[in-house]
């Protein structure tokens, strides 16, 4: 367990009681990623959903969540900046809603449906909660399977990883390098989600 049941209060206290409108009877938080301005990406053990409210949620004084089965997700991307940083959920099949928000050109991530901000650099404890969902998603893709089912070279992702640890890049790089071998077919997502879960736990 990644978040201790005092550590979820106080996550969910920080969002000043909104999860209770969007929660299903009998769901149970199990990982809470709290960003600026009331925003949250939220695990719970039925779904994963991004929290937004007021403002955010595109309509003051409202809260909106919008969700999806953990098998429906194909990764969760953190852009960590020099003072700032960016959580986004990427969908296996990204929805109307998010795709026209992302051409509409005046979009910002404060207000993505499938994304949210922090005010200062996310820490060791938001890639830890981020890679505690990575492994949420994994499991899920595990007892479904791959989405694309063509075959791709087995260990190569964990062969590039270690010889980019032999190299001595950062984190960070080896992620972004691995997701460069994901999109040209060399890396499945099951390999790319378990090596980045792995990486992030080194931030």
């Amino acid at each position: 367990m990644v978040m201790t049941p005092e550590e979820i209060i106080e996550a969910k206290s920080r969002l000043y009681g909104g999860l209770d409108y969007v929660l299903e009877a009998d769901e149970h938080v199990l990982v809470i990623i709290v960003g600026a301005f009331r925003q949250a990406v939220v695990g719970t053990d039925r779904r994963l959903f991004v929290y937004k409210a007021g403002n955010q949620a595109g309509v003051m004084f409202r809260r909106r969540a919008k969700s999806w089965n953990y098998a429906d997700v194909a990764d969760l991307r953190l852009d960590i900046g020099v003072k700032s940083g960016v959580l986004t959920v990427v969908p296996v099949v990204p929805d109307r809603e998010i795709v026209e928000y992302g051409t509409s050109g005046h979009g910002s991530a404060q207000q993505s449906p499938n994304a949210i901000t922090f005010a200062s650099k996310p820490g060791t404890m938001v890639a830890a909660r981020t890679a505690a969902l990575l492994e949420m998603v994994a499991a899920a893709h595990g007892r479904r399977g791959p989405a694309d089912p063509s075959p791709r070279p087995a260990g190569h992702a964990q062969a590039v990883a270690e010889e980019s640890e032999a190299d001595g890049d950062d984190p960070i790089e080896e992620i972004r390098r691995l997701g460069e071998l994901r999109e040209a077919g060399l890396v499945t997502d099951e390999e790319f989600l378990a090596k980045k879960t792995e990486l992030l736990k080194r931030i």
